[in-house]
């Protein structure tokens, strides 16, 4: 399987439901990208193949967090760290990501007004995927020009 996955979480129990509806849905990834960090590496460790690569460019969820080293070395796979490369690299990134349609996961698009909402949602880890705060104000002067 050549498929790949864009996480992002911001708890623990999210993660696992994330994990089991991705094997239901996918079955096992080659390569997982993750941005949350946190606890939930070792439910990234059990929806990756053997040999796959997990790839951790942030920690939004928490700074430190936990594994089940067995999952990682049993598994044979590699755990890669890195942050945000040149700007060639970006563009290749961002070449790479409109050549595979790859999309973002939104769970929540509201307006600036009920910003409190989005951040309430947020500290509640009940969403899957991103909360996405709309400026009408930017939007009406964009759609002018």
């Amino acid at each position: 399987s050549s498929s790949s996955s864009s996480s992002s979480r911001s708890s623990s129990s999210s993660a696992q439901t994330w994990g089991k509806r991705l094997q239901a849905e996918q079955g096992l990834v080659d390569v997982v990208i993750d941005g949350a960090g946190g606890d939930t590496l070792s439910e990234l460790l059990s929806v990756v193949m053997p040999g796959g690569r997990i790839v951790s460019y942030g920690s939004t969820a928490n700074p430190r967090g936990s594994l089940l080293m067995p999952l990682l070395f049993m598994k044979q796979v590699t755990l890669l760290g890195t942050s945000m490369g040149s700007e060639r690299e970006f563009q290749r990134m961002l070449n790479f990501v409109d050549q595979h349609r790859i999309v973002p996961v939104v769970s929540a698009s509201l307006p600036l007004s009920r910003a409190q909402e989005a951040f309430d949602l947020l500290a509640s880890g009940s969403q899957f995927g991103k909360v996405v705060l709309l400026n009408q104000h930017v939007d009406a002067q964009l759609s002018r020009l």
